[in-house]
């Protein structure tokens, strides 16, 4: 355990990176590209730093903050892939947030350049799908729907019976889509 010398050491560390990356935070709230580009061309870190209390990167700061598709498309292009997998203090990407949020052009965007971002659990073991539907957010569920691969190597709709791991994802899914009334009326008597 870290003595609280040390405690206080880290917090001060990260005080500092914040501060440090405030600028970058307004030029990414207020979607000033050109202040962000300009960062980002000085501090090669910064595409990956953690700039919010919440851990968040400057990519989940933009899908949290709703930032203008334009920004978040060139913040996306100067990326590696493995940045975008980056989470934030709860455990969900860019892509868990932008499910929940129900912003289908920004998961659209996001999983055309890391499709493997579909099969990445949240701390809570979420998929982004589940976010989606939890929230009541129809279109964007229905695309993540439609695009997760069911296979047998990724499972991530498996149940208890054909996932040893005890995964309940399907019927947790389903459960969503019944609160949010996902479902369409249909007179069932004959």
């Amino acid at each position: 355990m870290a003595s609280p010398t040390s405690q206080g050491k880290n917090s001060d560390a990260a005080q500092k990176d914040l501060n440090y990356y405030l600028p970058l935070c307004r030029a990414i709230v207020t979607g000033d590209w050109e202040k962000a580009k300009r960062i980002f061309d000085y501090d090669s870190n910064a595409i990956e730093a953690r700039i919010t209390e919440n851990r968040d990167t400057p990519l989940l700061l933009a899908v949290k903050r709703g930032c203008k598709f334009q920004l978040l498309e060139m913040l996306v292009e100067m990326m590696p892939p493995r940045v975008l997998e980056l989470r934030d203090d709860s455990g969900s990407t860019a892509l868990h947030v932008a499910a929940a949020l129900g912003d289908t052009q920004a998961a659209k965007f996001l999983v055309n350049k890391h499709p493997s971002l579909f099969y990445i659990r949240n701390d809570a073991g979420y998929l982004p799908v589940h976010l989606a539907a939890m929230h009541g957010k129809r279109d964007t569920t229905l695309y993540l729907l439609v695009d997760t691969k069911d296979d047998e190597e990724s499972n991530p709709f498996g149940d208890v019976e054909s996932n040893p791991s005890g995964d309940d994802s399907g019927p947790m899914l389903m459960h969503y889509a019944i609160n949010a009334r996902f479902y369409r009326n249909s007179n069932m008597a004959g």
